[in-house]
């Protein structure tokens, strides 16, 4: 049953209804699948962080494919490291914990397909992240409002997002979501070629930030103009350009042309004062949604 609907419609979360939860947690049980997960499941923080703590070697958890320890405070670097233990783990989210760092043995998990790390103070992966080559999902990005009401007009809100992994290029066989992910600096450059592999992203999202803004949105274009037959959703956020003299244009010279994302069917532009929409947005034919912020437009 849908639990969360967003503005455009779209179900973001769902439910099962009371009757289906027990019906499954017996099926379950008989088959001894969730003896140690609900437990787990229904057990307090504190005895989650104090099972990650002294995770044994020869631990049911072992087994454990799906971890979600969203909202969970205090977690240490040995829960996290002994989180690297569970081979078998698919899923792992630490969405809105007071993580800031990822273990460096992270890519142990070779059979991690989703990570969401999304509203913690994450700000680097490690360098051998891109050895994740089953990750089909990277949810990153954590956005701080002035205000607490955040729906209010009046109220700013300010983004952040770690760096992008390390030789991504990599992870081109599975990743289909990599979103957001922040491209700035030295090596910019080689980050966006990098994106440009990723044959099978069906939504990105990049965000923009330093000196080079200008060079670097011309490599992003150039890497989108790659993945025009994949992608689905697309976000662009520019930070405050400093010292930039080149503006920025989604236009294109003819030494490279640029083939727009044809199935595209959500944009999201943030930061790009007086660029004006990209002039291939009339060619979308599947394009269902826009979002425009401090964009600054005119016409």
């Amino acid at each position: 049953c849908p639990a969360d609907i967003g503005d455009a419609g779209k179900i973001k979360t769902c439910v099962v209804p009371p009757a289906v939860h027990r019906l499954i947690t017996e099926v379950a049980e008989e088959e001894n699948v969730v003896r140690v997960g609900s437990t787990i499941c229904n057990a307090h923080l504190g005895d989650i962080k104090r099972c990650l703590g002294s995770l044994p070697v020869s631990s049911q958890l072992l087994l454990l494919k799906v971890l979600d320890l969203e909202g969970c405070k205090g977690l240490e670097r040995r829960h996290l490291n002994n989180i690297c233990k569970l081979f078998m783990l698919k899923y792992l989210s630490l969405r809105n914990t007071d993580v800031s760092a990822l273990p460096k043995q992270i890519h142990r998990l070779q059979q991690l397909e989703t990570l969401d790390i999304r509203q913690t103070k994450i700000q680097a992966f490690p360098a051998d992240f891109a050895k994740l080559l089953m990750l089909k999902h990277l949810l990153a990005g954590r956005t701080d409002f002035s205000s607490p009401v955040k729906d209010t007009i009046n109220s700013k809100e300010s983004f952040s997002t770690p760096r992008m992994p390390h030789g991504i290029g990599a992870m081109r066989g599975n990743l289909e979501i990599l979103s957001h992910v922040q491209v700035s600096g030295r090596g910019s450059e080689s980050m966006l070629m990098d994106v440009g592999q990723l044959v099978k992203v069906r939504k990105l999202g990049v965000v923009l930030h330093g000196k080079k803004v200008a060079s670097s949105f011309k490599h992003l274009l150039q890497a989108i103009s790659k993945l025009h037959k994949c992608l689905r959703s697309l976000s662009i956020l520019i930070g405050h350009p400093v010292d930039e003299t080149d503006p920025l244009t989604f236009r294109m010279d003819q030494e490279n042309p640029f083939s727009p994302p044809e199935f595209l069917q959500s944009l999201y532009i943030g930061g790009l004062t007086g660029v004006g929409l990209p002039p291939w947005i009339t060619e979308l034919h599947q394009f269902a949604k826009i979002t425009l912020r401090d964009t600054s437009l005119k016409d």
